[in-house]
């Protein structure tokens, strides 16, 4: 039995294999999604966590029993009748790789019978080569995947966001019919930077009324949208992204109304790319119905200078991308 495998053909073999009962896989990178494929018990797993190829966040919820080795690089999946050897690491689209680093890239394997030089091999990974993961390591794991996050390009597609990630993009809100100046001689005395650099700044910029927020949304991508003076989420226009640099501009604009110079956290200079297009239609209707929940109410809530506003609502804010993100993959149109 050999069999050349490719695209949802290869998808479907490998995740068949991992329901079976005491599957064995020694599968180097696992990524989002990874989680849902193993579901057999009595599972062995063999990963490279060493490389930051490997979502911790997803393989620590992986169900069986799991072991590290710093030089694998194969993806082998064995079943009890039958394995497969292949290009593709577990993750939801079959690689380790995630969202848009993934495009363009055609995996391909072999289905095979799970013969004895191949369980000889798997067993003698997992006895001499291969080690338990202990706390040091996931937490290494973590950091490097932290790492290779900054660097690694935007998620083009909601659909390969991982709304269980570290450092989930903060939700807030405008609202409409509301104007201020930017005071670009504060910010050019703060931080050097003159004329419409200075007022695109504190255009793209946060408004900060407790210091605590200011330090928590430092780095941090915002999503805005614009709510009408009914608190609802505006028909207009869609989400946008601005990611915040770690610059607090002290009375750095003013609302128009009362011209009181207020403190700004300023937009960052050169943003990498935006986590995902918050302007495709699904995501659109499934933020906007989401958002308008009863449970998600203290996201519309005006912030109370005299304590955090961020920081408190962020069990609140995992718990709406959560759901969002439910909405979104059950919205067949």
């Amino acid at each position: 039995m050999t069999k050349f495998l490719a695209g949802s053909e290869l998808s479907a073999e490998i995740r068949s294999i991992l329901r079976e009962p005491n599957s064995r896989s020694a599968v180097a990178f696992w990524g989002h999604g990874s989680e849902s494929w193993l579901t057999g018990s009595g599972a062995r797993v063999v990963a490279n966590l060493r490389m930051g190829g490997t979502n911790p966040h997803a393989f620590k919820r992986v169900q069986g029993d799991k072991r590290q080795c710093d030089t694998l690089h194969a993806k082998v999946y064995i079943g009890s009748e039958r394995a497969v050897a292949c290009s593709a690491n577990a993750s939801a689209n079959g690689l380790s790789l995630e969202g848009s680093e993934q495009s363009g890239w055609l995996e391909a394997g072999v289905l095979i019978k799970p013969t004895a030089d191949l369980i000889e091999w798997f067993e003698g990974l997992w006895a001499d080569e291969a080690r338990s993961i202990v706390a040091a390591d996931w937490a290494r794991a973590e950091e490097l995947w932290r790492l290779r996050a900054r660097a690694k390009p935007p998620l083009l597609s909601f659909a390969d966001f991982d709304p269980t990630m570290d450092n989930l993009p903060v939700v807030t809100w405008v609202n409409t019919g509301q104007t201020w100046t930017a005071h670009v001689s504060a910010v050019e005395d703060q931080i050097g930077v003159t004329g419409l650099d200075a007022e695109r700044r504190v255009d793209e910029g946060l408004w900060i009324r407790n210091e605590a927020d200011g330090s928590f949304l430092c780095g941090r991508w915002v999503l805005f949208w614009t709510k009408t003076a009914k608190g609802q989420l505006s028909k207009r226009g869609s989400p946008w992204f601005t990611r915040m640099s770690n610059k607090v501009v002290a009375g750095g604009f003013s609302w128009d109304s009362d011209g009181e110079p207020q403190d700004v956290l300023l937009s960052e200079e050169n943003p990498t790319p935006a986590p995902f297009d918050a302007t495709e239609r699904r995501f659109v209707k499934a933020f906007s119905s989401t958002v308008s929940e009863s449970r998600f109410r203290s996201l519309l809530d005006n912030d109370n200078p005299s304590e955090p506003w961020y920081q408190p609502r962020l069990d609140i804010m995992r718990n709406f991308w959560v759901e969002v993100h439910k909405r979104y993959s059950q919205d067949d149109a």
